[in-house]
């Protein structure tokens, strides 16, 4: 059985140092995903370790919202607080204001994209990370299980950061189980 394994952001660049992984130098049965905020206190975008090259690592900067988590409290939400716009002809793709800053989360663009990255490495040792490690990740996590049990099982996962229904971002997971099935 191939790797699936999430980690915080501190533990990924822990563990890329331990390794002795480089920009130049990532094993060629390694697939990593980067999942990072759009931005941070000070409005300073996070850095990923690795660039985005779309054979060994994809790179995604996007919030962690779960649109779908917060299912039953939308619809009392006032609409200047949470809006959905449609885009690029999906209906899929959430916009939250707070304070007039715009969020957004996991769009079917970023899904597609991810899916086929995910698609072209199954059967590598996939290394995901985000900030905590818990829920992003953790929605990956989640759809490739789903989607390659020849590939991954329980085995496959760290041990220490086994998937969580509570904290996995189940919006992530919907998106990419939905793009990886077609």
């Amino acid at each position: 059985m191939a790797k699936l394994l999430a980690y915080s952001e501190t533990r990924f660049k822990q563990m890329v140092e331990d390794e002795g992984w480089t920009i130049s130098c990532i094993p060629d049965g390694v697939a990593i995903i980067s999942i990072c905020e759009p931005y941070s206190e000070n409005g300073n975008w996070w850095e990923h370790l690795f660039e985005h090259d779309g054979r060994h690592v994809y790179n995604l900067n996007i919030p962690d919202i779960d649109p779908l988590l917060f299912a039953d409290v939308l619809k009392d939400t006032p609409s200047d607080k949470c809006k959905i716009y449609e885009w690029k002809n999906h209906k899929d793709f959430w916009i939250f204001e707070q304070n007039g800053n715009k969020q957004y989360c996991f769009n079917p663009d970023e899904a597609f994209g991810l899916a086929n990255f995910i698609v072209r490495n199954a059967g590598k040792d996939f290394y995901i990370h985000c900030a905590a490690g818990l829920s992003r990740s953790q929605g990956v996590v989640k759809a490739i299980l789903k989607n390659y049990p020849e590939f991954y099982n329980q085995s496959s996962l760290n041990q220490n950061n086994i998937p969580n229904d509570e904290l996995s971002n189940k919006w992530i997971e919907y998106l990419l189980d939905k793009w990886i099935k077609e």
